[in-house]
């Protein structure tokens, strides 16, 4: 959760006014070069329907991803636990977004695959393995080991 203004960002945003904070604030913080990874990049798509904005944000989100060396997470979470619903006119995952990774695609990121550990069986969940499924169908390399 990120916190401005008394509202409350990430994937609790409900309208698309805060996108171009958001891309700013991530892409201050991947320029801090603190990180290697960034996880599940498209949750900022939690409750939006895709959008110019939307999209604006994902190319500037994925370039300076890829500019850096940072690794986008395709996290699993949703797909573990089968959370699909209406998002404007879309019946999808919450995350991983197809829309942002195809950008990730076309930009060039690195991915790797993870799950919302927020049980043990998420780790060894056999739909985590649809994340991978998820990254062949939009033709994204992931990487089972990243560079240090």
């Amino acid at each position: 959760m990120i916190f401005k203004d008394n509202k409350i960002y990430g994937k609790n945003a409900l309208d698309e006014d805060y996108l171009d904070w958001y891309a700013n604030e991530t892409i201050k913080a991947l320029d801090t070069g603190l990180f290697k990874i960034m996880g599940h990049p498209d949750i900022f798509m939690y409750h939006l329907p895709w959008s110019k904005k939307a999209e604006e944000a994902s190319y500037r989100i994925c370039q300076k991803a890829k500019e850096k060396g940072v690794y986008l997470e395709i996290n699993a979470g949703c797909i573990n636990y089968n959370t699909k619903k209406q998002i404007g006119d879309e019946f999808r995952y919450c995350y991983p977004y197809d829309k942002f990774w195809k950008i990730a695609k076309e930009v060039g990121c690195k991915a790797v695959v993870s799950v919302d550990a927020h049980e043990p069986h998420a780790l060894v969940s056999i739909n985590k393995f649809k994340a991978y499924d998820f990254a062949n169908e939009i033709g994204i390399t992931v990487y089972d080991k990243i560079d240090m």
